[in-house]
């Protein structure tokens, strides 16, 4: 059996090392240590004090990225059941936030948790990599280091 893999697309895409700093734009100010974990599907934040409200039939949370920051209001896309890194199924919030990493802004989907006992106040999972960044796991800071 032969396959055929077409490279051609890796030559345009950026090359990000195991961990980065990135901005969250109209969300914080400060830039976040954000973990890239291709092992993780979604995108995960944490975030203290989460509230889930509703405003005419739509769900939105209330939640600060720590103990200093401001309240953040955000609409809920959905409720996902996430399985956490010690392998406990638990119910999150999932939110769509702009991130920028080095010169590039998009949106990607993110559940909200309390990561307190995280080395990395967020991860990017491979809904937010894919299609967009290779990850090198001997680097770090990557973005920044090419930002000019």
């Amino acid at each position: 059996m032969c396959f055929f893999v077409n490279f051609s697309y890796i030559l345009y895409m950026e090359i990000l090392g195991y961990w980065e700093y990135i901005k969250i734009p109209g969300v914080t100010k400060k830039s976040i240590k954000a973990k890239c974990d291709t092992g993780a599907t979604i995108s995960s934040l944490h975030a203290d004090e989460i509230t889930l409200y509703k405003v005419n039939k739509l769900q939105f949370v209330k939640f600060k990225i720590d103990s200093n920051s401001d309240f953040i209001d955000l609409k809920v896309i959905e409720m996902r059941q996430v399985r956490s890194s010690n392998g406990e199924a638990q119910i999150r919030p999932v939110v769509l936030i702009p991130i920028e990493i080095g010169k590039k802004i998009f949106a990607i989907d993110c559940t909200l948790s309390d990561r307190t006992p995280m080395t990395f106040p967020m991860l990017l999972g491979r809904s937010a990599l894919s299609g967009r960044y290779l990850v090198d796991s001997n680097s770090i800071c990557l973005s920044r280091k090419k930002k000019n």
